[in-house]
């Protein structure tokens, strides 16, 4: 069969070349053969040993992704391997800086093989193929791949050095930090002196590059000097400052809500709202906003949790009907983001990272917004069950003479347990605790059998398949509580998903004006945005998969859960994967709106995936009840992850600048990884995501520059006070050092404006005394803008913005540097300053 297959694939080979001969491209079809290592329990105990695969790679005449997993028997290859697959691919196009759509790509295996530790071997033999290069015959490895190229932990190494030894091999690749492992007594084994012993070189690794040096005996790169730490460009800086402010004083006030709570606020945000001020006031404003961020986002959440605790005891749970109004109110907000965000204009390659950035935090709210209506609409009904008397009945009728599979609900009554459930009217049930259902008359039999527990049914709900939670009928008053405990619970997790929610639109603004106007490079082609997110969307859902698939499912399984219920549980502890999913399940409806929207998703997704599996699988990451971590596996790999992942992220930013770009998310991300990687192990595994993010979204600008394109000249912005004739105001003041201060030193003044017809205004701070800037915020104290001084003119700071007709605004006339006083004029297009009495108001 396999010398079968081995011709009819040099067929399908013989007529790409074909194609490419009429000018679809030059590359030749290539076969790169390895050996992967495998680790597995046999007979006598745990053995290793290699499993022959071949890694093909030619060009693609379809111009569409098309990476494929080949297998000699049914179902041969698990999850695990096509997420390493994929990942292979995806890193191997990023190294290469090459689309991957103009690749066909196989994975070629024999016999059974599951798991993602030979995603770094796999990496290897892609990019081989890609030069013309060959792995040596006597070579080998194992370790996953990450992102950024390095090279991540994996088990049972010292077997499959074993195995590599008893196939003839003389050099093992392992990953870095890896060199001692323990065995099945706790003793620790040298590996290289193990692999000594059975003839075997034995060499740690860092990352692709090295692996592939050391494989092909070839190099990829020159890899370039230590470029030094880049810095925000002056005006980036200031508008970093404005958001670190804003946030701030959207910190203060929620510590103004614990008091008026008479509850303190956790100590360990305290801190970390201390750290951010301390940041700010070395100038570290990327670092300072990175703190404050969190400190305001755990501040929300225990702010949240303990109203809602309050609320618990004084009035009861929070009702759905309170939860959906402001499901309501989110969504709406959201809708106008996305609005603005697809009504955003991309002149110039500088447009695209913030657009990005903002789809990205867009697709996380998206995702939590749906998560809070599933547990709304699922569990809204279990609560008034508390204040039913007697056993609830069933409260569900089927159709008797349904004839397909499965039996069809034709009404439940609100009061049921059914309903309860959140069972509706033309669900077709097919399982019920995983075993099939025949009919209608099947299905109550099976009920019965089960007597009064709670059974999982699938049901078939239009064109998707759904897990309902059946709250089964003679329930004692135990039980029943129990249930409706369980509902208050998930409603209160709805509650937080909607916080997270609101936290994530505020990023979104945030970053979709970052570094918005720092490009000569025209906007990539929409094609090619279009395809690098079909593909980082295939390699982040199958990523997720994997991680649920394996690591969730067998934690549930020793906890005695089911699935769903741990993911819920697990999700109320790591926010990392909490967000993931909530991507995952908005990406599809999200990346239907543009093909930035599709990418700014699936990026975010491809790229998160790969950090919680590096976290749990590849560094064993080991958490305390609340999802802390207290302890990582593989610390010394983490150390070289984070030394290589600065150094990746430091290239990418170079290489980003040589194109002409100014990547100016990239530099903040990887400012604040610098000091972070030096604390706890939160903040180092912080530092690593954020050094990967910076990598990641550097290539992805570099890949999409069009070198045949000509440079452009960066427009001018729009002047959105010029689209209407409007008369200006002029207010003539000083700032001194009597007048009220910031967190940073910084004086300020404010000014309460009006819009009475609403629409385009302008306002504009200018000073000879120092350098200014301009807040506005509006009547819900959220900063609807805010501006420093633009480039080269460092005495003027402008804000545009369109006000509501009749709202009041509040400005804030501010300084860049502490300490600063002096005169100053605010000129006011478009907009009043008044009093309630309609005259002009001095500085407050």
């Amino acid at each position: 069969m396999k010398q079968g297959w081995g011709c009819l694939k040099w067929t399908i080979w013989a007529v790409v070349v074909l194609l490419v001969a009429f000018g679809v491209g030059a590359l030749e079809p290539t076969e790169v053969p390895i050996d992967v290592l495998v680790f597995y329990h046999g007979p006598t105990g745990p053995a290793g040993g290699v499993i022959p695969t071949i890694v093909g790679i030619g060009p693609n005449p379809a111009g569409r992704i098309r990476v494929g997993f080949f297998e000699e028997i049914a179902m041969g290859t698990g999850s695990m391997w096509r997420t390493a697959g994929w990942m292979a691919a995806v890193v191997g196009a990023y190294t290469l800086h090459q689309d991957l759509a103009d690749f066909t790509v196989f994975f070629d295996v024999g016999g059974l093989i599951d798991g993602p530790s030979a995603g770094a071997l796999m990496t290897v033999a892609f990019l081989a193929g890609a030069q013309g290069h060959t792995i040596y015959s006597h070579a080998t490895m194992t370790g996953t791949v990450n992102p950024d190229g390095t090279v991540g932990p994996v088990g049972g190494i010292r077997h499959k050095i074993s195995g590599a030894a008893a196939a003839g091999k003389t050099l093992v690749l392992i990953p870095i930090g890896q060199r001692f492992e323990p065995d099945e007594r706790g003793a620790l084994v040298d590996l290289v002196g193990h692999g000594q012993g059975l003839g075997v070189e034995v060499r740690e690794v860092g990352d692709i590059a090295q692996a592939y040096r050391l494989l092909t005996g070839h190099t990829l790169s020159e890899t370039a000097a230590d470029p030094g730490f880049p810095e925000l460009l002056p005006d980036d800086f200031a508008v970093v400052r404005g958001f670190f402010e804003q946030w701030r004083i959207r910190y203060q006030r929620t510590e103004e809500a614990f008091g008026r709570l008479q509850q303190p606020v956790p100590e360990s945000v305290r801190r970390e709202a201390q750290a951010a001020d301390n940041a700010f006031r070395q100038g570290l404003v990327a670092l300072a906003y990175e703190r404050m961020v969190s400190a305001y986002f755990s501040a929300r959440i225990e702010y949240t949790t303990v109203e809602l605790m309050l609320q618990l005891a004084q009035v009861g749970w929070p009702t759905a009907e309170s939860l959906a109004a402001t499901s309501a109110a989110t969504l709406q907000r959201l809708d106008a983001l996305l609005s603005a965000l697809q009504s955003q204009p991309v002149l110039h390659m500088g447009h695209v990272p913030g657009l990005l950035a903002g789809y990205a935090y867009a697709s996380q709210a998206l995702g939590c917004c749906f998560l809070a209506e599933d547990y709304i609409s699922q569990y809204r009904h279990w609560l008034p069950l508390a204040q039913t008397s007697g056993t609830p009945s069933l409260g569900i009728q089927l159709d008797p003479a349904f004839q397909w599979q499965g039996a069809l609900v034709t009404n439940v009554e609100p009061a049921g347990a059914a309903s309860a459930s959140g069972l509706r009217r033309g669900d077709v049930i097919l399982q019920v605790n995983q075993q099939m259902v025949v009919n209608a008359d099947h299905l109550l039999n099976l009920l019965r059998a089960e007597g009064p527990a709670e059974v999982y049914l699938l049901v078939v709900r239009g064109p998707e398949y759904v897990y309902q939670e059946w709250l089964l009928v003679d329930l004692s008053t135990d039980e029943l509580e129990e249930y409706v405990e369980l509902a208050a619970q998930r409603l209160a997790e709805a509650r937080v998903f909607l916080e997270l929610a609101d936290l994530l639109l505020m990023l979104a603004e945030d970053y979709r004006r970052i570094g918005s106007d720092h490009s000569v490079v025209a906007a990539p082609d929409l094609q090619a945005i279009e395809t690098l997110g079909m593909l980082l969307r295939a390699g982040g859902i199958t990523g997720l998969e994997y991680f649920d698939a394996t690591i969730l499912s067998q934690a549930a399984k020793d906890f005695g859960v089911h699935p769903d219920h741990f993911r819920a549980q697990f999700m109320g502890r790591d926010y990392a994967y909490a967000l993931t999913y909530a991507n995952h399940v908005a990406s599809r409806t999200l990346g239907q709106l543009s093909p930035y929207a599709l990418l700014g998703s699936a990026a975010s997704l491809f790229h998160d995936t790969s950090y919680i599996i590096a976290k749990y699988y590849g560094l064993q990451a080991e958490t305390d009840e609340y999802g802390s971590i207290v302890a990582i596996r593989h610390e010394r790999a983490l150390m070289n992850m984070l030394d290589l992942g600065r150094q990746k992220a430091l290239q990418a930013i170079t290489e980003a600048r040589q194109a002409g770009i100014e990547p100016t998310i990239s530099i903040m991300a990887v400012e604040a990884a610098q000091y972070m990687r030096e604390q706890d192990l939160e903040d180092r595994m912080a530092a690593l995501q954020l050094y990967w993010n910076a990598t990641f979204l550097a290539q992805t600008l570099t890949m999409l520059v069009d070198p045949d394109a000509p440079p452009i000249s960066t427009p001018p912005a729009a002047d959105i006070g010029s689209r209407a004739p409007q008369s200006s105001l002029t207010v003539v003041s000083q700032l001194t050092s009597d007048d009220r201060q910031l967190n940073d030193d910084t004086y300020y003044h404010t000014y309460d404006i009006v819009s009475v017809p609403g629409g385009p205004t302008t306002l504009v701070l200018e000073s000879e005394d120092f350098q200014p800037y301009l807040f506005v915020m509006d009547e819900a104290d959220a900063i609807v803008a805010e501006q420093g001084p633009a480039h080269g003119q460092a005495n003027v700071a402008t804000v545009r913005f369109t006000a509501l007709a009749g709202h009041r605004y509040l400005v804030l006339v501010n300084t860049v540097y502490p300490g600063e006083v002096g005169a100053y004029h605010l000129r006011i297009t478009g907009a009043a300053v008044l009093t309630p009495e309609g005259e002009l108001v001095h500085p407050q």
